[in-house]
């Protein structure tokens, strides 16, 4: 018998994990037994939002998007893979993200985007790496520009 890992929550949250603790062996061998990558928890989070959170092991990250996770993905608070890397200064897996084709400008329900997230904690090299890829500005003189 063939897990359904779409409809079975307990293998839905071992992917979860796995993928936060960067556990990339064990999220080899999930997805050979056709875990879904897009699984979502209950807050609306698939393994990518928590792997880019955590975002010490951007090779579970990889390994997500080579099994097309959607880098897009919205969790209930309408935020990304990419506005958790940033918010945690991940610049790794903001470049994978941003790689991907990832929105950098993705508003979120309190109407926050990546770069306010990754300036609020003072990663300056996310912000910059979020800006050249950005419609939107963080800078001294100004406030937020488009």
């Amino acid at each position: 018998m063939a897990y359904q890992w779409h409809s079975n929550p307990q293998f839905t949250r071992i992917l979860m994990v796995e993928s936060y603790f960067g556990h990339e062996g064990i999220v080899k061998l999930l997805f050979e037994a056709k875990a879904d990558a897009d699984s979502k928890d209950d807050d609306g989070r698939t393994p990518l939002p928590w792997a880019a959170e955590n975002g010490r092991y951007e090779g579970v990250v990889k390994l997500l998007l080579e099994a097309k996770a959607d880098a897009e993905s919205k969790d209930n608070d309408s935020r990304t893979p990419l506005s958790w890397a940033a918010a945690n200064g991940h610049k790794g897996v903001v470049k994978l993200l941003l790689e991907a084709k990832a929105d950098v400008d993705s508003k979120d329900n309190y109407s926050g985007t990546p770069l306010p997230w990754a300036a609020a904690n003072w990663y300056e090299g996310v912000v910059k790496l979020l800006e050249s890829f950005s419609a939107i500005s963080f800078s001294a003189s100004s406030p937020l520009t488009t």
